[in-house]
């Protein structure tokens, strides 16, 4: 674009005058910050599950001798919730299956008479669930990745919320699947129930992260944290308390960091995922490893402070329920 610049006096001074048309002349625009990555990487890939739901999911795959992890949302969510996560493990090599479970997200497509919406899916007396039946929206995406060459051993899961609780009742009766974290983990999102799923998990590495102001997730979580020690066993099973949030908002908070080393949250998840026995590390200020204790380190004044009363490890058989 041709600029015309009239040459005036600046201040009585034609030689400013002279500067300043130069320096229009060759100033150019800078370009826009690029926009933060708003899609997960890799390729859109429809599911299907056995009970007749159309799933969307997205599907990066992992570079050889490195997990897949299936990423699984809170209740209300969707796959995007993951971004964060997925792009990090992209680029150390892990590959996501980031999905919409059933009535979230592009997964409104049900068998014919079904509900399209969570918000209206049927839990009854008769043990009918439908948030249960999300267990097989995870044994479609493991079919797929199976098909596509993926050892069922090298497929991990990650859950937020009731997707926790999916994801370690998944885990519970697949040996198979090599590791799990858990995102603001609960005993029943949703009357999806963990405690048996997780005395049944055995020993597997498995993370257990909440954040200290949740009311709802901290006192559960130590239960969890309790059962978790007895099945994976102390040097297999460890929790995290970080500063704040729920779910998978609170891989994004800068608040979470660690106060020492000032490692991101994802980072730290990440180095768990590489070397589980070997990421827990003495505890941080904020960030505490629950190795030690059957309680977090770091609860709100109005959360108790030792495992709250509940189940006993020992109180119940290993059945899921």
């Amino acid at each position: 674009m041709v600029r015309e610049i009239r040459l005036r006096r600046v201040g009585g001074r034609p030689g400013a005058a002279l500067a300043l048309a130069l320096a229009l002349a060759a100033w150019t625009p800078r370009p826009a910050a690029s926009a933060p990555k708003r899609e997960l990487p890799g390729q859109a890939v429809e599911l299907k599950t056995k009970d007749g739901w159309t799933l969307a999911a997205r599907y990066h795959p992992a570079k050889p001798a490195h997990l897949t992890f299936i990423l699984l949302h809170q209740a209300g969510g969707r796959k995007e919730e993951w971004r964060h996560l997925a792009w990090a493990m992209a680029r150390q090599g892990f590959g996501t299956m980031a999905l919409d479970m059933r009535g979230h997200g592009e997964s409104r497509n049900p068998p014919p008479g079904g509900e399209t919406d969570w918000r209206r899916f049927r839990k009854d007396r008769r043990g009918y669930n439908e948030w249960s039946n999300m267990a097989l929206d995870v044994e479609a995406a493991v079919g797929y990745l199976a098909g596509r060459g993926v050892p069922k051993d090298s497929i991990a899961l990650g859950g937020a919320d009731v997707g926790s609780s999916v994801a370690l009742r998944y885990a519970a009766v697949h040996p198979e699947a090599p590791l799990v974290f858990l995102l603001s983990p609960g005993m029943s999102y949703q009357e999806v129930l963990t405690v048996n799923a997780m005395r049944a998990y055995g020993p597997r590495p498995i993370l257990l992260v909440v954040g200290a102001d949740d009311k709802r997730s901290v006192p559960e979580t130590a239960i969890l944290f309790a059962f978790a020690r007895r099945s994976a066993g102390d040097d297999k099973a460890l929790e995290w308390t970080v500063e704040r949030g729920h779910g998978a908002r609170m891989l994004a908070l800068v608040a979470n960091r660690d106060p020492v080393s000032h490692e991101s949250l994802v980072s730290r998840l990440l180095a768990w995922a590489s070397n589980p026995r070997g990421a827990g590390g003495p505890p941080a200020v904020a960030v505490s490893s629950g190795a030690a204790t059957s309680a977090p380190a770091v609860v709100p004044s109005s959360a108790p402070a030792v495992v709250p009363a509940g189940p006993s490890p020992d109180s119940q058989p290993a059945v899921i329920q």
